[in-house]
């Protein structure tokens, strides 16, 4: 089979053959620090979370869960550079194929491929790695208890999505989504509801779909739906915040001129060498080592690339931040009132909102015609520039946003939502649209 891989390169090159099973952490090891992660981020009372304040930064390095990231995202990095520098085949081996595997080939695609980071690019990504690669979801995400079987739980597909948040800190004007809609997907993918992430393999859901079909009749039939559709779930209103201020595909319509909108060089690296997880899973000791350590792992600085360009992050140290979004937003004292990341995104979306309001005028202007219609809502950004939610940033927003008590997204219950009324059977295009709409 290798034969046959090697065929295809039009200089018929030999195949580099990547073994994750080596560099990557296995998925026990995965659901480990998860584990850990989960305890730490999750404490009982406040006394609890100010005690673990004191000590934060050794306790998180002692869940090992930046260092999967950090793993995955030096292997996917390697890859990419002999893929696009070296221009070698590259093949990943791992026992299952459905694990690791899907993490690194889907990471490596965003670094190289900027349409994986638009939202249909991306969508089609976990679709096609994912989802048709056969990741078993119900035994990772362990959505079926089975008395007889092992417990094979590990959250490989949230660590994938840490990855990509990664990236996303690390390039933001790269990416058309938000962290909000990463976090989004992630908790869509804990509810057992949606097919997309509901079975082990292709075959699983095609016999689910089958008896569905068969049982049509049956008022029992199980009631099968993709993810993707958000308005099942969301106000049109809430899935703004899907949007990218920052996004230089947006950006580029009211500057098609500036310089970061043109191709970007990959950094050659084709000399770069892979080390072990094991060895590269020993943080205390990096000084001591860091001779042979500045070899084994692979890093790129970062400039600033085009938002169409490849990607080459920092995998290790001060590079990596904890998803705080995702892993801490239930926590109010660690909440910042008025600060954050959700402050500079509000005021991001004024300045892209205002700009587009600005282009369109002149647009109007060139052409002749009078500014007839109010056009700030087809910025496509959550918060407008002549109407910003009707609240201060400074004092309704805070770190946690949008899924803090003030201002959060509109979903207390799935009652009254076009998702309650699809489970009930009902026509979802029959559905009055107004009463998801909710209170803002």
């Amino acid at each position: 089979m290798l034969r046959a891989i090697e065929s295809t390169h039009p200089e018929r090159t030999k195949a580099s053959v990547i073994d994750l099973a080596r560099l990557c952490p296995s998925p026990k090891y995965i659901q480990v620090a998860y584990y850990k992660l989960r305890d730490l981020c999750m404490p009982a009372s406040a006394e609890d979370f100010w005690a673990a304040d004191q000590k934060w930064y050794s306790l998180l390095d002692g869940t090992k869960w930046l260092q999967c990231v950090s793993a995955c995202l030096s292997v996917s990095s390697a890859v990419a550079e002999r893929i696009a520098g070296s221009r070698q085949t590259v093949v990943l081996r791992e026992y299952d194929g459905r694990d690791l595997s899907c993490v690194v080939a889907s990471v490596v695609q965003l670094i190289l491929d900027c349409h994986t980071r638009t939202l249909v690019g991306f969508q089609a990504l976990v679709q096609r790695e994912w989802v048709v690669c056969g990741h078993r979801f119900t035994d990772r995400l362990h959505h079926v208890h089975a008395k007889d079987k092992d417990n094979e739980e590990s959250p490989v597909f949230l660590l994938f999505l840490d990855c990509v948040w990664q990236l996303l800190q690390q390039f933001p004007s790269c990416f058309e989504f938000t962290e909000t809609y990463l976090t989004t997907l992630w908790d869509s993918a804990r509810v057992p509801l949606f097919a997309t992430f509901l079975f082990n393999s292709e075959r699983d859901r095609y016999v689910a779909c089958m008896d569905a079909k068969r049982d049509k009749n049956d008022n029992t039939s199980p009631t099968l739906m993709p993810v993707w559709d958000w308005s099942l779930q969301f106000s049109d209103q809430d899935r703004l915040l899907f949007n990218n201020p920052l996004y230089g595909g947006k950006l580029a319509e009211y500057f098609p001129e500036h310089p970061s909108n043109g191709p970007t060089v990959v950094p050659p690296n084709p000399t770069n060498t892979l080390g072990s997880f094991k060895s590269r899973n020993k943080w205390k000791s990096k000084k001591k080592k860091q001779a042979g350590a500045s070899t084994q792992v692979s890093f790129t600085t970062p400039s600033t690339p085009s938002f169409n360009g490849p990607l080459f992050p920092i995998n290790i140290g001060a590079g990596l931040k904890l998803w705080t979004q995702c892993y801490m937003r239930w926590i109010p004292w660690a909440h910042t009132v008025g600060g954050g990341p959700p402050s500079e995104y509000f005021h991001q979306c004024l300045l892209v909102d205002e700009l587009h309001i600005l282009n369109m005028k002149i647009h109007s202007l060139e052409m002749s015609k009078p500014d007839e219609h109010n056009t700030s809502r087809e910025s496509g950004m959550f918060f407008t520039f002549e109407s910003p939610r009707g609240f201060d940033a400074n004092d309704s927003l805070t770190s946690a946003f949008p899924y803090s008590p003030i201002g959060s997204m509109d979903r207390k219950s799935i009652v009254g939502t076009p998702l309650f009324s699809f489970l009930r059977r009902m026509s979802v295009s029959s559905y009055n649209g107004a009463a998801a709409n909710g209170d803002d």
